[in-house]
């Protein structure tokens, strides 16, 4: 009698990560917007190394429809898919810029072309040269994974804001102070005061960003 043993060895999916992925299809990563704004809505897609049956299984535990998986590719395969990704998000946005709308996330050498091609690309905890090179952002703790993404909008969404913000505050100031300094209605010590002050006003806004931390 011959025994046959076999090992079935398979990922385990983060609660964290079923719910990001939750997150940002129905656009409630916007912390802001309540109810979610349907303009916050993201498609998710799997690309993957891995054989489709895995690939499937995992999908359908995150919520990923299944023609939403592109399973057993290789390196250029991934590249093929994100390069087509984006060509399809540029006609379906009426994208006049011409831009890709795709976020790559990646984690290995495999998905350093596509980290590349992608508008955003996110590689996580890499350790792996060419896919941290490749990418755009990188996260530190590869335990977060995906779940970092739906945090990741939100500080771009909060940075995107402070930058406007401090350009509006910097160039009022200059504007309001300009004409009355020159016809001496304001002392220019006074205008200086005022300038240094809205500098000030500048830093000390920059400073909501760090709530992320």
């Amino acid at each position: 009698v011959r025994s046959v043993s076999i090992f079935l060895c398979e990922d385990t999916l983060r609660d964290a990560s079923l719910a990001a992925v939750q997150e940002l299809h129905n656009g409630s990563w916007d912390t802001r917007a309540r109810p979610p704004n349907p303009r916050n809505t993201c498609d998710v897609v799997m690309v993957t190394g891995d054989n489709e049956a895995s690939a499937n299984r995992i999908a359908e535990e995150v919520g990923i429809p299944a023609n939403s998986v592109y399973a057993g590719l290789t390196p250029e395969g991934k590249l093929k898919v994100v390069r087509q990704l984006g060509e399809d998000t540029k006609r379906a946005a009426g994208n006049k810029a011409n831009e890709s709308l795709v976020m790559m996330v990646g984690d290995g050498l495999n998905d350093a072309a596509a980290l590349a091609a992608a508008r955003v690309g996110i590689a996580i905890a890499s350790p792996t040269m060419a896919a941290s090179l490749a990418s755009d952002v990188v996260v530190m703790n590869d335990a977060l994974g995906v779940s970092t993404i739906p945090v990741l909008l939100r500080v771009s969404q909060l940075t995107h804001q402070i930058i406007v913000q401090n350009i509006l505050l910097a160039a009022g100031s200059i504007a309001v102070l300009a004409l009355p300094t020159v016809l001496g209605c304001i002392p220019l010590w006074l205008a200086v005061m005022f300038h240094e002050g809205s500098t000030l006003l500048v830093a000390l806004n920059s400073l909501r960003i760090l709530k992320f931390s």
